[in-house]
């Protein structure tokens, strides 16, 4: 099979605002999810010894790849990542008003993100800066970043069974496809 591991960590704590005014909570955080942040490094490494595929979702400005093993995983050359702007994929507050989210996307196939990297704010609305219970509720992704993350493995597993049947059964690449 295709073997995509998608996960989304819980490290939105780790940026240069939360540092600032608020040290100890993100330090407590920063304790709590470093166990789960490195499993899910392992597993990207684990993908790549068998030449399958991972996405991966962090907050823009997130310190994530400077941890074990992503500082080694984020800077293998095969690996890419974009900024996407959530409100081009429907992330709306509770009033219907557009909010941007800027998140980073990094993945080990350009394919994974093609469709992703068409989500840049168009400046043709105003954003929404929600706090607290209405910032909790935007956890969840939009239903148009949920369609390019689904577009994107489909493009990927595309790509990959076209390779594997112009390459024949030699190719290491694709011998578990």
């Amino acid at each position: 099979g295709l073997g995509d591991v998608y996960k989304r960590q819980s490290v939105g704590s780790l940026s240069n605002l939360n540092a600032v005014i608020n040290h100890e909570g993100l330090r407590q955080h920063h304790e709590q999810d470093l166990p789960h942040i490195r499993f899910c490094g392992k597993v990207a490494q684990r993908q790549r010894q068998y030449n399958r595929h991972w996405l991966r979702e962090q907050p823009a400005g997130s310190w994530i790849d400077r941890i074990p093993p992503w500082d080694e995983v984020a800077n293998r050359p095969e690996v890419v990542s974009c900024l996407i702007d959530q409100c081009m994929g429907v992330c709306k507050d509770d009033y219907g008003v557009p909010v941007r989210k800027r998140t980073e996307w990094k993945g080990s196939d350009e394919a994974l993100l093609v469709t992703l990297r068409t989500m840049q704010c168009d400046g043709s609305h105003e954003h929404a800066h929600p706090t607290g219970k209405q910032l909790a509720k935007l956890r969840h992704y939009p239903s148009g970043v949920c369609n390019a993350v689904a577009d994107g493995i489909i493009a990927l597993k595309q790509q990959l069974t076209l390779h594997s049947s112009t390459a024949g059964l030699q190719c290491g690449l694709c011998s578990d496809v």
